[in-house]
């Protein structure tokens, strides 16, 4: 049996446990409501699902929302909550808004990355 056929095995395992498996981060795969859509009354939850669980730590809030009207005024919203790779807030405001909101999020998902990012929808 040749050199080669012997080590063949080993140089295998050895690629298939060095190769990194990826840097790949979570990212928000969908959004209700859904980003860039036009809706006729402040929805009174947004909720943002991810590729991937989020990070939940006890006692801590890693993960958060905020939900600004288009001069930047913050809406009311409750306390975030996550299952899984879903992250909801309830929202309310005794106004009514119209024009643009802008959702801005931070989260860490459960490899401990954190990404950020925002959308957009208008109200009618």
């Amino acid at each position: 049996m040749s050199i080669a056929k012997k080590i063949a095995p080993l140089i295998l395992l050895l690629i298939t446990v060095s190769t990194p498996t990826g840097n790949a981060h979570s990212y928000m795969v969908a959004s209700n409501p859904k980003n860039g859509s036009t809706v006729t009354t402040l929805p009174a939850t947004v909720a943002l699902t991810f590729n991937e669980n989020l990070l939940v730590v006890k006692g801590k809030k890693p993960n958060a929302i905020s939900i600004t009207h288009r001069t930047e005024v913050p809406i009311h919203q409750g306390a975030v909550s996550v299952t899984k790779n879903v992250l909801t807030v309830p929202i309310a405001s005794s106004q009514k808004i119209h024009g643009r909101i802008t959702v801005s999020y931070r989260v860490v998902s459960a490899d401990g990355h954190p990404v950020n990012g925002s959308f957009f929808f208008t109200v009618k």
